[in-house]
């Protein structure tokens, strides 16, 4: 969700919320779905 409330995608987390704070840098989630549509901030 974005700070205007728009749901912009769905992601499937890769990592528990513990691996994930003790890394520096990783790939936690993958996209699933893009639901906002294209163009909409540029």
């Amino acid at each position: 969700m974005t700070l205007k409330d728009e749901l912009v995608a769905l992601a499937v987390a890769k990592l528990s919320s513990e691996d994930i704070m003790k890394l520096d840098k990783c790939l936690a989630a993958t996209s699933d779905r893009v639901l906002m549509d294209i163009g909409v901030y540029s």
